[in-house]
């Protein structure tokens, strides 16, 4: 592993405060990207957070489905919602899922 405990700590407060990917992470703390590996695990950390995240309550979705769904190409809050069924219960959730689009 070539991430320090530090790095990897700094690196999921990022996340958890609303770093989406590298290029928010850089945003928010002073982060030089040495090689692939580091990189990959970087990107691990990301995925890690996002998986732990939950958007939707009711059906335990997490932030990673949103986003790997919007990556899919639902970019529309309808989209997202038939494809990982998200906000289909309660619909409280259909804020972040709108959110999340638009971000």
């Amino acid at each position: 592993m070539k991430l320090t405990t530090q790095e990897y700590l700094i690196i999921r407060q990022a996340v958890e405060k609303g770093a989406r990917n590298i290029e928010d992470i850089k945003k928010i703390v002073d982060i030089v990207i040495v090689d692939d590996e580091y990189e990959n695990e970087i990107q691990e950390v990301i995925k890690v957070v996002h998986k732990s995240k939950t958007i939707c309550n009711c059906l335990n979705i997490s932030l990673y489905q949103i986003l790997k769904a919007k990556e899919n190409g639902a970019n529309t809050v309808e989209k997202v919602c038939e494809t990982t069924k998200a906000g289909t219960i309660c619909t409280r959730c259909k804020t972040l899922i709108a959110d999340i689009i638009e971000n």
